[in-house]
């Protein structure tokens, strides 16, 4: 869409550091197609999950900044920034406490994701763990979670602390008629956005071929269902306030 402007807070397109881009030529294919669909800043926010995902912090500073360095010339009006996506279990206040994950672009912003079977208490609890640092974190994936599935005071409850609200893109176009895994989340997130619970859509892309990136398309469904103005702050004008931080 032309003069279309995005920010993608949550993706996976750093290479050889999670389950996202494997190398450093589909670190270049992703950013490619998010460029075409209208990206121009993205936080590239690999995961940290205890023994799963364990990259050091050294490994990944060092493949953002090839990457980074890869994409001067070719996409100059690009911006990357570094975070962390990261899966909150009993360790992760104390490494937060010591400064051992990336924030978000470098700002008191943090990604955070849970286990889909999290109950409310322990998602409300590390929130507020989390926000007792400084730190203002974004739940990503929400219609993930089944705790908050349809719950429109809990959303209420965690934005009045201070807790950000992200949706992924996948999740935000029209259900499949027949086999669509998405079936329920979609569902889950037509909920957050008829109640307006929600701060930004992201793509969380990992691969060309699976966990796409459906940024443009899921631009196009809201501001057709919303309007123009709140697509522009789901995808674009919120995620600048992130950013303003680092100035």
């Amino acid at each position: 869409m032309k003069g279309l402007i995005m920010i993608d807070i949550h993706s996976h397109i750093l290479f050889a550091v999670d389950d996202g881009a494997v190398d450093l030529a589909e670190s270049m294919a992703l950013i490619a197609d998010s460029y075409q669909q209208g990206v121009r800043t993205i936080i590239v926010t690999p995961h940290k999950r205890k023994n799963m995902f364990e990259a050091t912090n050294t490994q990944i500073s060092e493949n953002f900044s090839v990457l980074k360095h890869a994409i001067q010339q070719q996409y100059p009006d690009l911006k990357l920034y570094l975070g962390n996506e990261i899966y909150y279990t009993s360790d992760v206040f104390t490494k937060l406490k010591q400064k051992n994950y990336f924030t978000l672009a470098e700002t008191n912003f943090v990604l955070v994701e849970f286990a889909y079977e999290s109950t409310y208490q322990e998602i409300y609890t590390a929130i507020r763990e989390i926000l007792s640092l400084g730190l203002r974190p974004v739940l990503a994936h929400v219609e993930r979670y089944d705790a908050l599935a349809l719950h429109k005071e809990r959303f209420f409850e965690l934005r009045e602390l201070g807790c950000l609200i992200q949706i992924n893109a996948a999740s935000v176009l029209p259900a499949k008629l027949f086999n669509d895994p998405l079936k329920v989340f979609k569902k889950r997130t037509q909920f957050c956005l008829k109640a307006d619970l929600v701060d930004f859509v992201a793509s969380d892309v990992h691969h060309l071929d699976q966990r796409k990136n459906y940024l443009q398309a899921a631009y196009q469904q809201i501001q057709k269902k919303y309007g123009t103005q709140r697509a522009q702050d789901l995808f674009e004008m919120n995620q600048k306030k992130i950013l303003l931080e680092r100035d």
